[in-house]
C-alpha cells in the first residue's frame, strides 16, 4: 500500500509591524515537519503580504535547514506583493516578482504550460507534481473575468482588485482546463490525486471560489472515470477548521497559522502591558535582534485576535482512500478570546476514508 506524509500549514500573513507572526513561527512549523518525517511541506496561500520586505521568511522556508522540499500557492494577499498599500497603477505586474517564490523544486515540478517549464515573467503558478505515489495539483485562484474583454485576468494587486471584473478567485477558463487534463491523466494512469487552493471549492463554508460549481464539476467527470481519483481538495482561506466527505471527496479547510480572527472594524482589546517578541531585520534579511513590543503597538491589533503559538498539521494519506490529519491546538494569546464566534486555535485531529 502505498503513502505519503507532509505538512501542511495556511495563512501566515508575515509582514513586519502589523501581525504577532515572526520567522520563529515559521521556523517551528518546519521543525514539526522534519520531526514527523514529512516529505514534504504545503503552505496554502498568504505566506506574506509583501514578499520584497520579507526576505526572511521565503529563504526560511525554501532554502530550510533540513533541506526539505517545500511548496506554496497563491494566496489573495500575495497579490500585495512588494509595497504593501499601494494603488494598483503604482505597481507593476505581480507574478514576476512572486510566482519564482512558491516553490525551491521549480525545475521539478509541471507547471501549466504546454511544456511543463516555468514562464520567465512567472505568469503561470499552477502547477502538480508527484511523489509516493500520489499526485499532488496546485492551483492559482488569482483570476477575475473581464467581461469587456471577454478574457480571464490574473489580478495584479489586492487592494484594489481588478476594476469591474466578476467573479473574483477564480481558476479561470484556461486553468479548468488544464486542471481536467491533469485529472483526467490520473485517472487513467490510476493515480490517487490531492488538489490545493487557496479559497476552497467546496459550497458549504462560504468564501468559495467564483468558479467553484465548475471545478467541482470536474472532480466528479474525472472520478466517474476512475473512482477515487480525487481524493482530497485542501484549502486555506477562511480562518477556521473543517472537514467532510462530499459525493466521495474529501474536502478540508485549514485554519490559520497565528491570526485567528480578523475583523473589518474592530475596539483594542489587548491591554497595553500584554506584549509579542518582534523580531526586526533589514530588506535584505538580516537578522538586527528580538524586542519585546506591545501588542497594541501593531496598526491590527484592534481587528485581530492571534492564536499563542503556531497551527499546523501532518497529513498522511494512503493509495487505499484513507487520510489522518494530525492537527494542533493552542490557546488565544494572553487568554484574549473573541466572543461570539465559533472560531477555535485548533485545526482538528481526524481520519477519512473515501472508496477507490
Amino acid at each position: 500500500m502505498a503513502s505519503v506524509k507532509f505538512t501542511l500549514f495556511a495563512d501566515l500573513h508575515y509582514i513586519k509591524g502589523y501581525y504577532t507572526c515572526t520567522p520563529r513561527h515559521l521556523e517551528q512549523i518546519i521543525d514539526r515537519a522534519a520531526t514527523s518525517k514529512s516529505e514534504f511541506m504545503m503552505q496554502l496561500g498568504d505566506l506574506t503580504n509583501d514578499i520584497i520586505g520579507s526576505r526572511e521568511i521565503v529563504e526560511m522556508y525554501l532554502n530550510n535547514k533540513y533541506g526539505l522540499p517545500a511548496y506554496g500557492i497563491y494566496g489573495n494577499h500575495e497579490l500585495e506583493c512588494m509595497h504593501h498599500g499601494k494603488a494598483d497603477q503604482d505597481i507593476p505586474e505581480t507574478m514576476i516578482y512572486v510566482t519564482p517564490y512558491l516553490t525551491n523544486r521549480a525545475d521539478e515540478v509541471h507547471w501549466g504550460t504546454p511544456d511543463g517549464k516555468p514562464m520567465a515573467d512567472g505568469s503561470i503558478a499552477y502547477y502538480w507534481f508527484e511523489r509516493s505515489g500520489f499526485r499532488f495539483v496546485c492551483t492559482d485562484c488569482g483570476y477575475s473575468y473581464n467581461a469587456e474583454r471577454d478574457a480571464w485576468e490574473h489580478n495584479r494587486n489586492l487592494y484594489p482588485r481588478t476594476k469591474g471584473n466578476r467573479p473574483t478567485e477564480c481558476v479561470g477558463a484556461v486553468q479548468r482546463r488544464w486542471l481536467e487534463e491533469v485529472l483526467t491523466d490520473a485517472a487513467h494512469k490510476n493515480i490517487p490525486c490531492i488538489v490545493f487552493s487557496h479559497p476552497t471549492f467546496y459550497d458549504g463554508w462560504g468564501g468559495r471560489a467564483g468558479d467553484g460549481d465548475d471545478v467541482c464539476a470536474i472532480f466528479d467527470r474525472v472520478n466517474e472515470i476512475r473512482k477515487g481519483t480525487v481524493v482530497a481538495v485542501i484549502n486555506g482561506h477562511l480562518h477556521s477548521d473543517h472537514g467532510v466527505v462530499h459525493n466521495n471527496i474529501i474536502f478540508l479547510d485549514i485554519n490559520v497559522v497565528l491570526n485567528g480572527l480578523w475583523m473589518a472594524e474592530g475596539e483594542p482589546h489587548y491591554t497595553d502591558d500584554q506584549t509579542f517578541s518582534y523580531m526586526n531585520y533589514d530588506l535584505q534579511g538580516n537578522y538586527l535582534g528580538t524586542e519585546e513590543k506591545p501588542i497594541n503597538s501593531l496598526p491590527n491589533a484592534p481587528r485581530t485576535w492571534f492564536f499563542k503559538d503556531p497551527l499546523s498539521c501532518v497529513i498522511t494519506a494512503t493509495d487505499d482512500g484513507t487520510l489522518t490529519v494530525d492537527g494542533a491546538e493552542t490557546e488565544w494569546l494572553h487568554g484574549v478570546e473573541p466572543q461570539g464566534t465559533s472560531k477555535m486555535p485548533r485545526i482538528s485531529s481526524r481520519t477519512y476514508k473515501i472508496t477507490r
